[in-house]
């Protein structure tokens, strides 16, 4: 492979991309209280516009990660970057719930191709495969200041603005997404040591499926997507259902996205000295803890605290490890590929995390049941992240 940039660029460059495009994405629940009275949305309308957002994005990064692996990433990303910054005008200028549908789908598109499936794998193209991870958190770490940025721009944006003009200022900084992309020019689908994959696409696909720790893999990084789009999407709308102060919302995903950062270093530390699939394990375990002490302590502004701080440690801390071990399993060839594939899983938790809550509060008037029912699916999602298996495929032409 012809590395058109060094890795430090490259890392860099995919970190900024990712701190723009999911900082942003990670503030939109913020948008619900305004967005639902001026355009007449009930809040299962909202929470389905975020989920089709998720289903489209998960996707999307199924194609996007096919052509980053055979023509490079960075035409893919900056191609998804002008949906996404179209998604956002759509947005900003709709006056009914069907453009904001439609700003959900150029966004959910969008989205494909400038989060983890393509950015993500480039880095893990790019690196080799002993500082692979901690390079993967490197651009994690990049998501996890992107929403500790975004939380608190956005909220004061919406405070001192039109919700739309809000939106419009938030499109206008997604435009930096485009020069970024260049800087992961030159990482195709090739190995790390230079050598050409020894697999076709369609064998790389059939030797994922048949492999169990891919498969488990590929289920629990379901949940990590239901939980992330109910949280995001509908903690502030909770906790005023609470009655607690509508800024207790914006501070509990600030809360979220500083603690973020810390479980980015910390996955990639530990991942140097512990099995990738012990850690995921760990992880999901304390998101459940989390959230049934918080279910079960009186609602008040530490309880929150407490609850956004055991999530954040967790948040994105899963995606550097995740994609380790498809690398790990794989090696990196097809990585954008495979990726994708379980990346689409997450997607698709996403969509029934961020439309389930909002249809069943509409029917219930309370929420009660989505956050037990994520409860028991983060200890579900431990016990399938223990069973994997943490070796490489056998493959008898690599021998």
């Amino acid at each position: 492979m012809t590395r058109a940039r060094p890795l430090a660029i490259v890392v860099f460059s995919a970190a900024c991309v990712l701190l723009i495009g999911m900082g942003l994405r990670q503030a939109f629940g913020l948008f619900l209280p305004r967005m639902t009275v001026d355009l007449g949305m009930s809040r299962e309308m909202f929470g389905f516009g975020v989920a089709l957002q998720n289903i489209l994005w998960g996707i999307g990064a199924l194609p996007a990660g096919v052509l980053a692996d055979l023509y490079g990433s960075a035409r893919v990303a900056a191609t998804c970057a002008l949906l996404y910054v179209g998604g956002l005008v759509l947005m900003a200028l709709a006056d009914g719930p069907a453009l904001y549908i439609g700003g959900s789908i150029l966004l959910g598109i969008g989205l494909g191709g400038v989060s983890f499936s393509v950015v993500m794998s480039a880095v893990g193209k790019a690196a080799p495969p002993e500082s692979r991870v901690t390079m993967l958190a490197w651009v994690g770490f990049g998501g996890a200041i992107g929403q500790f940025l975004a939380i608190p721009l956005t909220h004061a944006l919406i405070a001192g603005l039109d919700w739309r003009l809000a939106m419009a200022v938030c499109a206008a900084l997604s435009a930096i997404m485009l020069p970024l992309t260049a800087g992961i020019a030159g990482v195709r689908g090739d190995n790390a040591d230079g050598a050409q994959p020894s697999q076709t696409l369609r064998e790389a696909l059939r030797e994922a499926f048949s492999t169990p720790s891919y498969v488990l893999l590929t289920i629990g990084f379901f949940v990590c997507g239901f939980q992330l789009a109910s949280i995001t999407t509908h903690l502030p709308a909770y906790l005023v259902d609470l009655r607690l102060p509508a800024s207790l919302g914006a501070v509990a995903l600030m809360i979220i996205g500083l603690a973020n950062i810390a479980g980015n270093f910390a996955a990639g530390w530990l991942a140097g000295r512990f099995e990738k699939r012990a850690i995921l394990a760990a992880l999901y375990a304390i998101r459940g803890v989390s959230m049934v002490a918080f279910l079960l302590m009186p609602p008040s502004a530490f309880s929150v605290s407490v609850f956004a701080l055991g999530m954040g440690v967790t948040w994105l801390a899963t995606v550097p490890l995740t994609g380790g071990l498809v690398a790990t399993f794989f090696g990196p060839a097809f990585m954008s590929t495979l990726y994708g594939i379980v990346f689409f899983s997450h997607q698709l938790g996403g969509f029934f995390g961020a439309w389930l809550a909002g249809a069943l509060y509409d029917r219930t008037g309370s929420y009660s049941l989505v956050w037990w029912s994520s409860a028991a699916l983060a200890f579900i999602a431990a016990a399938m992240h223990w069973a994997i298996v943490e070796r490489p495929a056998a493959r008898p032409a690599h021998a």
